[in-house]
């Protein structure tokens, strides 16, 4: 019986070679040479094992499955979050709730800073100068378009995390929009796929003096349907930006999406940043011309384009326009967009000017959205507004060179390359 109790302990690493049961001569002796080994016979299931201090007399295998309050037999099969998580602790067996709190933690630290809703479109452009619409053309498309998603697209370029609220349709134009936003890095989490209408779209054409002209169709489609449910409780959580679109205040729908936006970043902290972005073919009732007086009286910064400031302030100066705005209390600063004459940033307390960038214009759709997306991301990322100013010009100037809405969004190496080719 000993001589079996003996073997079976030559599986446990460290008794002494001089005892002739292990042959680890590396390790110092445990039992001192000449005193007899004494074996312990292997506990039973059920046996109590006696301990001394808090320790084991003698080392336990590992158990053939885990202990209960454990996950099971296998490694946990669970979402990607829970999946990494798991990948990175000592031991599979932890329990889920520790896996949970783990991907918690990951999810917290990756909310979006900037987050954005609105039209989610697909556009078709006119491809020669002076086509109309009243006679038959060549257009080219589709294009994943909407300004927020141009806007969203660019700020993920640049390094921001960003996330997108707004719906499309079960349908080829849909998957266009989701593929590019998601492969730009914009978090789609919160784009709903509304089974019953076709996702939205646009046409563009020129006149002869490069005036553009939209068709829209926003309102048969899924981008209409965005409403005051479409911006989930937790959508803000740790957001440091809300931006907001004119253009997105197509109906009452998106109307409320915008109030309930604008509730929880205020509860959350959020500054609101709001791009007027005025479409004549979307401002003609009265309740979008309302909203967006109401979000200019709520917004911390304010992104217009000169055409814009006549909407507001029609007679007056560009100066004039903006020297009324900043008469809001919540009001910080106006960075007005002047296209081919560069831009110029205004607080209460200083007046900063960024030159453009010359460049041969091809389409002008989306450079004001690049801007946006490239301002916002700079500031987030400790750009000073000079500099800020500097890149948001760049990336206009890159977004007209391409046709297609969002065809001329950029990367930021990209955009830093052609900042240098300029200097």
């Amino acid at each position: 019986m000993w001589k079996a109790l003996c073997a079976r302990s030559k599986t446990f690493r460290g008794w002494p070679a001089e005892a002739g049961i292990g042959q680890n001569s590396e390790r110092p002796p445990r039992v001192p040479p000449g005193r007899p080994v004494r074996a312990v016979p292997q506990p039973r299931r059920g046996d109590a094992i006696e301990r001394r201090g808090s320790l084991p007399l003698l080392p336990r295998a590992k158990p053939a499955r885990p202990p209960p309050g454990f996950a099971g037999a296998r490694p946990i099969r669970c979402r990607s979050s829970l999946a990494e998580a798991s990948a990175s602790l000592e031991n599979p067996w932890q329990p889920v709730c520790a896996l949970r709190a783990r991907a918690k933690r990951r999810i917290v630290e990756t909310l979006a800073e900037i987050v954005t809703f609105g039209e989610l479109l697909v556009e078709f452009v006119a491809t020669a100068l002076g086509q109309s619409f009243e006679s038959p053309g060549t257009f080219e498309g589709p294009f994943p378009s909407g300004a927020p998603a141009i806007f969203a697209d660019q700020a993920a370029l640049q390094g921001a995390s960003v996330e997108i609220a707004g719906c499309i349709g079960p349908d080829a134009f849909g998957e266009v929009i989701v593929r590019r936003l998601s492969g730009d890095g914009v978090s789609v989490k919160s784009i709903a796929r509304c089974a019953n209408r076709p996702t939205g779209t646009a046409f563009v054409a020129y006149r002869a003096g490069g005036e553009r002209q939209f068709v829209f169709n926003i309102a048969q489609s899924a981008a209409g349907l965005l409403g005051e449910d479409g911006i989930r409780s937790d959508l803000l959580d740790g957001c440091r930006y809300l931006h907001i679109m004119g253009s997105s205040l197509y109906n009452r729908g998106a109307i409320l999406a915008a109030r309930r936006a604008v509730a929880e970043a205020r509860r959350q902290g959020s500054l609101i940043s709001f791009d007027p972005n005025i479409r004549p073919e979307l401002t003609g009732a009265p309740e979008v011309r309302e909203a967006l007086w109401e979000i200019l009286e709520v917004c911390d910064l304010f992104l217009p384009s000169e055409s814009d400031l006549r909407f507001f302030h029609p007679g007056l100066t560009a100066d004039q326009a903006v020297e009324q705005i900043l008469d809001r209390p919540s009001l910080t600063a106006v960075v007005l967009k002047r296209g081919a004459a560069g831009s110029r940033y205004v607080d209460r307390a200083r007046r900063i000017e960024a030159r453009a960038f010359d460049v041969a214009e091809v389409d002008p759709t989306g450079a004001g959205d690049c801007f946006c997306g490239t301002y916002l991301a700079s500031l987030l990322l400790g750009e000073s507004v000079e500099q800020a100013l500097v890149r948001a010009n760049a990336a206009g100037a890159l977004a007209v060179l391409r046709r297609g809405p969002m065809e001329g969004n950029s990367s930021k190496s990209l955009l830093e390359g052609f900042i240098r080719e300029r200097s």
